[in-house]
């Protein structure tokens, strides 16, 4: 890469598909997080590139407070790298290693997380790689925890996904099927479930799930006992197996993580007969009521007629 638009200060991580390095901008003196793509034979996780300049134009639309907006697709030569928002904090795998994630401070970064989730209902673009990686958490002096998603829609340019991306995913994009934001909710879910479960001082990576159909509940909650029931239970939710069983959006998620579920109660079936045979009762007594008072109406009417032109 040449040092212009941007230099180089420090790497920052090698991913599976690009070295990150923190750079400065030199126009908008600011900076930013230049994520340079290695080449197809560097890595079996490469990024198709021709299908990431197709799709930029939508990426650079996706802007919310939460999010590490795109900046541009960088061309220099051979090489192509994404410039995006530079997030200032610590990784989600190396924030839960230095600090124990309480129900108080899960609820406050699961809430700004699906809060960046909910673009996806009106841009109509998906994340698709939610995981502890993607999330940047700076603790503020004064704003308190704030969290930043980045790599908004990239690894959908992958055709081969890491083994951490694959860990997150929801098991219905296993079998094949379509991605839709169930399946960001889930990985989100994933994601959460897993920070919240690491000690502090554990290497984030052996917190993270084996390469499998679907996330291991009972193991992640039994190292979450000291968190709050109703949080986990809408962690649950959203680590359901079944697409349809889980917040249909985001923003259902968010009345969810407040308490606003709807009850799903199943009644007894004799409760049901009951309630059936009493609308029966009342149904029929209206309708005979309405019946005799017709008549009434009718033999009423009739009489008047007599007692007028008959008399």
């Amino acid at each position: 890469m040449s040092a212009e638009p941007y230099i180089p200060e420090d790497k920052v991580d090698l991913g599976p598909s690009a070295k990150v390095y923190r750079a400065h901008e030199v126009k908008g003196n600011r900076l930013v997080r230049l994520k340079v793509l290695l080449a197809d034979h560097d890595s079996p996780y490469a990024l198709d590139r021709d299908h990431l300049a197709q799709r930029a134009p939508l990426l650079q639309a996706v802007v919310h407070p939460n999010i590490c907006r795109l900046i541009e697709l960088d061309v220099q030569a051979q090489d192509m790298a994404i410039v995006s928002e530079f997030a200032e904090g610590l990784s989600g795998w190396t924030y839960a290693r230095r600090n124990r994630l309480t129900s108080a401070s899960l609820r406050v970064l699961a809430g700004q997380l699906m809060e960046a989730l909910k673009v996806a209902e009106s841009c109509l673009v998906l994340h698709g790689d939610v995981k502890p990686a993607n999330l940047y958490i700076e603790n503020r002096p004064i704003e308190g925890l704030r969290l930043k998603l980045q790599d908004w829609g990239v690894g959908q340019s992958r055709h081969k996904q890491p083994r951490e991306t694959s860990s997150f995913r929801a098991p219905e994009l296993h079998d094949g099927e379509t991605a839709t934001l169930r399946g960001d909710l889930y990985s989100a879910g994933a994601t959460l479930a897993t920070l919240a479960g690491m000690e502090p001082g554990m290497e984030g990576e052996a917190y993270q799930p084996p390469r499998s159909r679907e996330f291991d509940k009972a193991g992640w909650r039994a190292r979450c006992t000291s968190l709050d029931p109703a949080l986990v239970n809408w962690l649950e939710d959203l680590l359901q197996t079944d697409p349809l069983q889980r917040p249909a959006s985001a923003s259902e998620a968010l009345d969810w993580l407040h308490g606003r579920k709807p009850s799903n109660t199943k009644r007894p079936l004799w409760f049901t007969l009951l309630s059936m045979l009493y609308n029966v009762a009342v149904t029929g007594t209206l309708v005979a009521y309405l019946l005799w008072l017709n008549k009434m109406l009718a033999v009423e009417g009739l009489r008047h007629f007599w007692q007028r032109f008959m008399p």
